[in-house]
């Protein structure tokens, strides 16, 4: 039987993790930012939410784990997408969480040069099937991406984690490397 919370304990957490998110105020209403508070509460209230982006969203104590609480706050989640902060690492909890929720895609926008994918990758071995799609900043170099994507090709077989999507539309991306690895991840 899946783990049921009361409205007043989603209330509770979601009031929390909102205080700390920054709301674009786009466009200039003085009612914007509460209303999309109201809306985001009913949705993932409902049980409903499979699918969350967020693209955009700040936090502002970098100390609590607001994305850990998301996916314990939305069990029925498949599909996350949320942009990558070099100022605020992903924790070992919410690599945890991950493996123990019920994601499907994974979408990491934004990363840059000091991101470990590779390490990253390996943490998420408990949940070998997630679908982890890899979108870097222009600025980042693709020589280590390269050394990665050679890495898997050369793997005996299939490895232990379904590879990566890596955008295609990177400068400097090699289209054959990327074709390769989605020949790889056809066979998943």
């Amino acid at each position: 039987m899946p783990l049921m919370y009361t409205e007043a304990y989603i209330s509770q957490k979601l009031d929390l993790i909102i205080a700390k998110l920054i709301i674009p105020l786009y466009p200039q209403s003085s009612q914007f930012t509460a209303d999309v508070l109201k809306y985001m509460k009913f949705l993932i209230s409902s049980g409903k939410v499979k699918r969350l982006e967020l693209h955009s969203s700040s936090v502002i104590n970098e100390n609590d784990g607001i994305y850990e609480d998301l996916l314990d706050l939305i069990p029925s989640l498949r599909d996350l997408q949320l942009n990558y902060n070099p100022t605020r690492k992903f924790s070992p909890k919410f690599v945890e969480k991950i493996c123990g929720s019920n994601l499907k895609e994974f979408n990491i926008n934004e990363l840059t040069e000091d991101f470990n994918y590779e390490e990253f990758l390996n943490s998420l071995k408990k949940k070998p099937k997630l679908d982890i799609h890899l979108y870097f900043l222009k600025s980042v170099n693709c020589k280590k991406i390269h050394t990665y994507i050679d890495k898997l090709l050369s793997a005996a077989g299939l490895t232990d984690i379904y590879p990566p999507y890596i955008q295609r539309f990177h400068p400097g991306i090699d289209w054959n490397r990327l074709n390769a690895l989605e020949r790889l991840r056809r066979k998943y």
